[in-house]
This record gives C-alpha cells, sequence and structure tokens, in this order.
C-alpha cells in the first residue's frame, strides 16, 4: 500500500469511528424515531453504535503507536 492510499485509509477509518461515536448516539436515535421504532432499540442501538466507535478508534490508534 502506498503512503497516500495509507494515509487515506487511517483518515477514512477515523472519520467512520468518530461519527459512530457521536453521530450514532445523535442523529441515528433521531432518526430511528422518525421511523416510529420503540425507544428503547433506537438508545440500545445508539449505544451499540457509540461503543463501536469507540473500539474501532481505540484498536486502530494502538496499532499506530
Amino acid at each position: 500500500m502506498t503512503s497516500a492510499r495509507a494515509r487515506s485509509f487511517k483518515v477514512l477509518i477515523t472519520l467512520a469511528s468518530v461519527f459512530l461515536m457521536f453521530g450514532g448516539p445523535t442523529y441515528l436515535i433521531y432518526v430511528l424515531n422518525a421511523m416510529e421504532v420503540p425507544y428503547s432499540y433506537a438508545t440500545l442501538t445508539g449505544l451499540v453504535s457509540f461503543v463501536a466507535g469507540i473500539i474501532i478508534f481505540l484498536r486502530f490508534v494502538s496499532k499506530e503507536t
């Protein structure tokens, strides 16, 4: 993998994990509530999204050091 590709991949993974951490608990819950999904399922989905974002981010950052 070239250096530019590697940097692009790192940026993409970082942005995806940050979106999961911040977008999941906010926008995802909002969209699921608009689709009339029960609030408990929407909240659980937001929590799972947040945890997945943290795990991806931490695993990715720990590989760089």
